[in-house]
């Protein structure tokens, strides 16, 4: 067991619950709040990983439909329906997922995620036709791929910088896919024509594509496996428990499992007024979460009406959905027109320009703020939709290939200028679900209008990015007048709603450092 000290949680999640029973609520804020902000670089790279794999494994998975485009095709026409299958999948998946880790808990949605991303990707990849066509491959195929389609521990100061981190692992699972492909295609590159356009594939070279596509899809189960033992090890997000769950006792024994930790903080008033607490939460006694607790799914709905009417919060659920519809629905319509633009190399190039944008978003985020980071990457990506859509023809006509694979890299670096964090504890994972869900719904269009509709004028997608520019605006700024960033609790008592951490912020006029969720 020391070998894997964070099991232990996993084990006995109430290894510590003696150590805070005789403090008040207040002190336990003061000590998880304190204890996340001053955790350890080794801690918080922990908190990346748990979260980054995941990001990888989603983002390997639905970048695999570009890569293997070539090879599903030449066995079998349904190309555009698996593409539909997995964004349809990962529409539903992220607006019911979002709901519901706001209702059961984070940590415990992010594991079922990966378990349904784990079996729908071995399923997919072992799809067959079987004996005498004895099964329907498109059908599982497409059952498969729909499933695989469904399947914060952070200090104030670095929030963005984590965040955009978590993000970089997007881009790592892009460029995974191709260097993958790349592998996969020359272990059988003996079998395969000469001549990547070549029509002449029979025999051995459909067998070993089909084994190629397998190939591809099945690896992808591999990081998911690593996320479910990172999974196990981690918490869930204090502000969760402490703030929905109202058991700022378990919240506490938590991160002091976790962080290793007892000590509160030297700035902990012990005397302070209790009253400040909500009064669901001075039951927060006893062993394991109180009969009494309030539970958080029995008046969501009503809540998050209530939450969506107050203080321009249902503009500010539109402004991130319409921005992550304008991002998503350029960024996989170029994506899926590299295969027609640029060969398998030049793919793990451009994928590279989302590493160096994402690197570029890492050092900037917290130093120029996430609102004014993504006013620039959507100015930029407008420009650079224009000259592509002026320069497409005539640089592919007379063979240039690689000015669009520049310009196409330029884009890259600029789509990971992306959107931020907002919302309140209670509702921010149905609110980024949402928000997320748009993004998919603009992947779902680029996929219908780019399966029937040629490709050549990328400056229609320009459209797009001018929208998201001005829709940015609506955005709410997440640094205060001073430029420092605000903590997550004091961007939810500005949008008047006030949970446990909240309340504490308005009465006693503080600044509380915050930590994001997962």
């Amino acid at each position: 067991m020391s070998l894997f000290p964070q099991l232990k949680l996993y084990l006995n999640p109430w290894g510590n619950y003696e150590d805070f029973k005789h403090h008040a609520p207040a002190q336990r804020h003061d000590f998880i709040i304190s204890r996340l902000e001053n955790a350890s670089k080794r801690e918080r790279l922990c908190d990346i990983v748990v979260a980054g794999t995941g990001f990888l494994t989603d983002a390997y998975c639905v970048s695999e439909l570009n890569v293997k485009d070539t090879a599903v095709t030449d066995l079998i026409d349904i190309l555009l329906a698996l593409a539909i299958a997995t964004l349809g999948g990962a529409l539903v998946g992220q607006i019911l997922f979002g709901i519901a880790a706001d209702i059961w808990g984070r940590r415990k949605m992010y594991g079922w995620e990966l378990i349904i991303l784990i079996f729908s990707t071995l399923g997919m990849s072992m799809a067959s036709s079987g004996k005498d066509e004895s099964m329907s491959m498109i059908g599982v195929l497409l059952s498969w791929r729909f499933f695989m389609g469904g399947g914060g521990l952070a200090p104030t100061r670095i929030r963005g910088r984590m965040l955009a981190v978590v993000f970089l692992c997007q881009s790592l699972g892009e460029a995974a896919t191709a260097v993958v492909a790349l592998i996969a295609v020359a272990g059988f590159r003996s079998s395969l024509p000469d001549d990547p356009k070549s029509l002449k594939c029979t025999g051995s070279c459909v067998h070993d594509l089909d084994k190629i596509w397998r190939y591809i899809v099945g690896l992808g189960a591999v990081p998911a496996f690593v996320a479910i033992w990172f999974q196990m090890t981690i918490i869930e997000s204090p502000q969760y428990t402490a703030d929905v769950m109202n058991n700022s006792l378990q919240a506490a024994a938590d991160v002091s499992q976790f962080y290793r930790s007892t000590e509160l903080p030297a700035t902990s008033t012990r005397t302070r007024d209790d009253r400040i607490i909500s009064p669901v939460v001075s039951r927060d006694s006893g062993s394991g979460a109180s009969e009494n607790d309030t539970k958080p799914h029995a008046n969501m709905l009503k809540d998050f009406r209530m939450f969506l009417k107050q203080n321009h919060n249902l503009r500010t659920l539109i402004a991130t959905s319409l921005c992550w519809f304008c991002l998503d629905l350029p960024f996989y319509g170029l994506g899926l027109m590299n295969a027609e633009i640029i060969n398998t190399t030049c793919i793990v190039v451009v994928s590279s320009g989302a590493i160096v944008g994402s690197a570029i978003a890492v050092m900037t985020v917290d130093r120029i703020g996430r609102r004014i980071l993504q006013l620039l990457g959507f100015a930029w990506l407008f420009v650079l939709n224009v000259i592509i859509g002026a320069a497409f023809w005539y640089l592919s006509e007379h063979g240039d290939a690689s000015a669009l694979v520049v310009l196409y890299v330029l884009t890259q670096i600029f789509f990971d200028f992306a959107p931020a964090e907002l919302f309140p504890t209670r509702f921010r994972c149905t609110c980024h679900g949402i928000s997320a869900a748009s993004g998919k719904l603009g992947f779902i269009l680029a996929q219908c209008f780019l399966g029937y509709v040629d490709f050549g004028n990328a400056s229609s997608l320009s459209f797009f990015m001018l929208m998201g520019l001005i829709v940015t605006l609506w955005i709410p700024k997440t640094r205060d007048p001073n430029g420092k960033n605000k903590s997550l609790e004091q961007i939810a008592a500005e949008m008047e709603f006030k949970g446990e951490f909240g309340r504490d912020i308005e009465t006693n006029g503080l600044h509380r450092p915050g930590a994001d969720d997962l």
